[in-house]
């Protein structure tokens, strides 16, 4: 098992005027599970602070040989959305109360199978 984590923060300042034009953050994180030497799994998650995203990318690697595997995944990409009604499903109304969640935007399933021809 392995994990890595990486907190990036950026910012930047205006020169002529000290105004600072925008501050914000990156967090990510991966962890590498090895449950045989032909099965794996790798998680990557990432929060984006400038957009209000989350990423979460599962993998899963079997390898039939050295050259020959076969990957198997998906991506969720979830977005914060503000000013929602209470089940999240249309933007609230004028004197209607409002809410503040995470909403899923996108998400991709795909498979590959990688195979060393040798001629």
């Amino acid at each position: 098992m392995q994990f890595e984590n990486t907190y990036t923060h950026l910012k930047s300042i205006a020169k002529e005027t000290d105004e600072q034009l925008y501050s914000s953050y990156i967090v990510y994180s991966k962890m590498n599970i090895q449950f045989s030497r032909e099965l794996s799994l790798r998680f990557v998650t990432q929060y984006n602070g400038f957009y209000e995203t989350w990423d979460f990318d599962p993998l899963i690697t079997y390898r039939l040989s050295p050259f020959t595997l076969f990957y198997i995944g998906t991506t969720y990409n979830y977005q914060k959305d503000y000013g929602l009604n209470s089940d999240g499903t249309r933007y609230a109304g004028e004197g209607e109360e409002s809410f503040d969640m995470n909403r899923l935007q996108s998400r991709q399933f795909f498979m590959k199978l990688q195979y060393l021809f040798q001629l």
